[in-house]
């Protein structure tokens, strides 16, 4: 568990650890989309164990739960009231994480309800499977029964109260284009149904996206929008921040808009550091967006784009930071959001 600057959570943890055939520890994931291409996990895991993510690397190694990375959420008291997203190096609905693991980490997080816990996927539809074939705690399945033993044994002297579905445990889904989004969406829309918490991370953006955000019962609470950042990455055009942006606002789902990323479009020229830095010799000639990133068929002008940097580039859309989070279910009626964080 360690602070971190991702924009959106305070704090990261990851409980599912892998081990090689060496038995070094290491990470492991397995790309789905591409979404996935620049991955930074990935990124890092290859620079210091020399091992990209992929299913060939993936049948190498062995996943296990680090129960003192558990014992430690446990005991720390510096994540009370705070934001901690779990598994940002790994994705915890792989086929490579057991529902025995699950169940294990989840009466973890059950434990903690004063820590809202962040958990985000590509896999949606185990997730869904995962959480859906828990109706409640303590109900009459084997399952259940050990999650309730579990967190009442081992993390609990008393139980009561009903912790499931658990407002402090977020589930969320990413999506880069219209295609996984439509793919991935309706299975956290079920989940949104059940009473959970849900959120969509749309980072790295690659294309135009419709939320359709018609119906509120499905709607997600919480849009986090991103650029993509590190030496490979892709620009987002603008217009495709904007409309998901104003999607939101017309339908008060909360706004996150994390980065530009690496890329920042001319039109997004706010600071005089970053006018500077574009006509300087640094970064004199604008980069163009490729046409493979940028469909023209969408009716989208070209952006050009200057390469000047993740932390130059910054976080204002159109002049300003949205830094908008949802208020859990429990407290507030479906599309308010939470106010301090504006």
């Amino acid at each position: 568990m360690q602070k971190t600057k991702i924009e959106w959570a305070d704090y990261t943890s990851n409980p599912i650890r892998f081990c090689d055939e060496q038995g070094n520890t290491v990470w492991g994931c397995v790309p789905v989309s591409e979404g996935c291409r620049n991955c930074y996990a990935s990124a890092q895991n290859n620079r210091f164990n020399k091992n990209h993510f992929s299913a060939q690397n993936m049948r190498r190694l062995t996943s296990y739960l680090d129960e003192k990375e558990l014992d430690a959420l446990l005991k720390s008291r510096a994540i009370k009231d705070k934001r901690v997203f779990i598994g940002d190096m790994t994705d915890l609905f792989g086929e490579w994480v057991t529902d025995e693991f699950l169940d294990q980490l989840f009466a973890v997080l059950l434990y903690l309800p004063d820590t809202t816990f962040q958990l985000l996927t590509k896999r949606p539809e185990r997730m869904k499977g995962y959480i859906s074939s828990i109706a409640s705690v303590a109900v009459d399945t084997e399952r259940d029964q050990v999650i309730f033993d579990l967190w009442r044994s081992h993390y609990a002297e008393s139980y009561g109260q009903q912790p499931w579905p658990s407002s402090h445990i977020w589930l969320g889904c990413s999506a880069e284009n219209q295609k996984t989004y439509d793919d991935r969406w309706g299975h956290l829309a079920r989940l949104r149904k059940m009473g959970w918490t849900t959120f969509l991370s749309l980072e790295p953006l690659l294309g135009p996206i419709d939320l359709r955000l018609s119906s509120r019962d499905l709607q997600p609470d919480w849009v986090i929008v991103g650029g993509e950042s590190g030496p490979k990455a892709r620009p987002m055009h603008p217009q495709w921040a904007r409309e998901l942006r104003d999607q939101c606002v017309a339908a008060k789902v909360p706004f996150f808009f994390k980065q530009w990323g690496v890329y920042l479009p001319t039109c997004q020229l706010q600071t005089e550091q970053q006018r500077i830095w574009m006509l300087s010799g640094n970064n004199a000639i604008p980069t163009r967006t490729p046409e493979d990133i940028l469909d023209l068929e969408s009716g989208q002008e070209r952006m050009e784009h200057y390469r000047i940097g993740k932390k130059l580039a910054g976080r204002l859309l159109d002049g300003r930071e949205w830094n908008e989070y949802p208020l859990p279910v429990h407290m507030a009626n479906h599309g308010q959001v939470d106010e301090d964080n504006y």
